[in-house]
């Protein structure tokens, strides 16, 4: 921008706060890996790691798993296995978990953070051996550690409080965020979490952003099934239960029998929906699209207002007052102090996220825009597909409806009409990028694409449909357990090594299937793997192989990587018999 008046622009920028950067990744294992690179600097900002519940909270009740440290632990042995599973709790269960025990002021670490807490509502750790200037008082400044989310867990565990709270009371004063992408996907996440982010001052920087449009559509699409409608009335029927028992719940709630009449309203509504579901899409199906053999249909994505009208009877007008029957139910639940109902409404929650974005917003001060939520639904596609009896954990027939976002830009949109001052899309697989513009909505004035490090010349490409003997090469999943195709990678592998000098790595579909082929070969078993650094590989022979590889999280005692050694009978193969 220019003015004619410089004194003034001056003034302006040397009185205006800095901009703030938010880096965002898709996985929390990314952030840890660039937060990790942030630690091998020299600079040292005001930041903050944020992190789901699910890998931050270390409540033993609430979160079992990170609290006794098996959150990808390496043990695998059958007891742990068993016990972890037990442990295990969703992310909806520790959300509601933390909430009510917050609410209470029941939850020790928590409260010691508030309690430790300093004047500006920041926690500050205590001078620890590697500090002799703060210990001794001469330095009061503190420089804030650079700690990924597995640092700030034990450093939570060490000191009981809460890391995931203390990582929140950061964002006042961060000038860099780290976060995964669905903090800036969520409107919920951004109008709580990231609530006094000033987003005309930030700096937003999407990391592998190749996940992006793939991200944006998920974002914005949901699945809504029969087994889910099931543990909405399960979930109204607890709440109605818990009056029962409990009639001075409703009283205390100001409405007497009137918020008993409003849950069976909901419940009433729910068994509507799941009956039409299973029974009113087949005659609308039949009438707009022919329901496949396999008993599935696809519509425009408007039908799906027809869904909800039809189904349960929502429609724009009503949505603020379903939404607010929801919440009574689930404020009912979360007063329930016994461990039946720990788990809150997790399916109701659904639900409302499913309204949410086929509606919009609809909160006690908001009013769905109809004409907003018809114009994205031309971006969208509904999908009907029937559950097959005995699959989907357990829940027989029944039917889902599926609405599917086409269109990251969407989701992308919101963004811009947050009016962020500067957006950075960097990965290394862009290209062409005008097309990827095209697909977010935006527009890109500075673009930055580099030459490849590998020349064409270097690049051989093959499908490999038959290995060394004639035999099938096909990773599909039912062939990945077949000793003949096992067999057959394996020897077809070992013959590439003899004639690739330089090594080879190999990437399998998953880890399973990698262990799987490796023990078959006579390699080491599962267990010599580990989840924190599952690889093998040896310089053993003309061709090294490496399987999968990937680094372990550095320690202070060693930062070497974890290789196992190659198969003896793998090695034969590959030295060819020169060694």
């Amino acid at each position: 921008q220019t003015s004619n008046n410089d004194d003034t622009d001056a003034t302006a920028i040397s009185n205006s706060k800095p901009p703030i950067i938010i880096y965002a990744s898709r996985t929390h294992s990314q952030l840890s890996q660039v937060v990790g690179e942030l630690r091998n600097t020299r600079h040292r900002p005001k930041h903050a790691v944020l992190g789901s519940r699910e890998h931050m909270c270390i409540h033993p009740k609430v979160n079992p798993i990170v609290a006794k440290g098996k959150h990808g632990s390496n043990s695998n042995s059958n007891n742990n296995a068993s016990s972890t599973t037990s442990d295990k709790r969703s992310s909806t269960e520790v959300n509601n978990g933390c909430n009510k025990l917050a609410k209470e002021r029941k939850c020790l670490y928590r409260n010691n953070l508030d309690d430790l807490s300093g004047k500006n509502g920041v926690w500050t750790p205590p001078p620890s051996s590697s500090e002799p200037s703060r210990a001794a008082g001469t330095i009061t400044e503190y420089e804030q550690p650079v700690r990924d989310m597995e640092d700030l867990v034990a450093a939570g565990k060490r000191h009981k409080i809460c890391p995931f709270y203390h990582t929140r009371s950061l964002l006042q004063d961060a000038e860099l965020l780290f976060v995964p992408y669905n903090y800036l996907f969520d409107r919920d996440a951004r109008e709580t979490t990231l609530a006094e982010v000033d987003f005309a001052n930030a700096v937003l920087i999407f990391d592998e952003a190749h996940n992006l449009e793939e991200f944006a559509s998920e974002s914005s699409s949901f699945d809504l099934g029969a087994a889910d409608l099931a543990g909405c009335v399960g979930e109204v029927q607890r709440a109605l239960t818990y009056l029962e028992l409990h009639p001075e719940t409703a009283m205390s709630e100001g409405g007497g029998g009137a918020l008993r009449d409003s849950m069976l309203t909901l419940k009433s509504l729910l068994l509507r929906f799941e009956t039409y579901l299973d029974e009113g899409l087949v005659a609308s199906s039949s009438r707009k699209t022919l329901l496949s053999p396999e008993g599935e249909a696809s519509h425009p994505g408007e039908y799906i207002f027809d869904v909800f009208k039809y189904g349960a009877g929502i429609v724009p007008e009503n949505l603020p007052l379903f939404v607010d029957m929801v919440k009574k139910v689930t404020d009912v639940i979360m007063e329930f102090k016994g461990n039946a109902t720990s788990s809150g409404t997790p399916r109701l929650d659904h639900f409302l996220n499913c309204l949410k974005r086929t509606f919009g917003p609809a909160g006690p001060n908001q009013k769905p825009n109809d004409l907003l939520a018809i114009a994205r639904a031309k971006s969208y596609r509904v999908h009907v597909t029937k559950i097959q009896g005995g699959s989907g954990g357990g829940f027989k027939g029944g039917r889902t409806i599926s609405y599917w976002c086409f269109a990251p830009a969407l989701a992308m949109r919101e963004l811009s009409f947050l009016k962020v001052r500067s957006i950075l899309i960097t990965s290394g697989t862009l290209a062409p990028l005008p097309s990827f513009s095209m697909e977010l909505g935006l527009d890109f004035p500075v673009q930055l694409e580099n030459d490849h490090v590998i020349r064409p010349d270097q690049i051989f490409v093959r499908v490999i449909g038959k290995g060394v003997s004639g035999k099938e090469l096909s990773s599909k999943f039912g062939r990945r357990d077949d000793p003949e195709y096992i067999s057959e990678l394996g020897s077809t592998l070992a013959s590439l090594c003899r004639n690739i000098p330089g090594g080879v790595l190999v990437f399998f579909p998953s880890y399973s299937a990698m262990e799987n082929a490796v023990e078959r070969w006579g390699g080491p078993a599962s267990e010599r793997f580990g989840s924190s650094g599952r690889s093998a590989g040896g310089g053993h022979g003309r061709g090294a192989a490496f399987f999968a590889a990937r680094r372990k999280k550095k320690l202070a005692s060693s930062a070497k990587h974890v290789f196992p050694m190659v198969p003896t009978t793998f090695r034969a193969a590959a030295s060819n018999g020169n060694e």
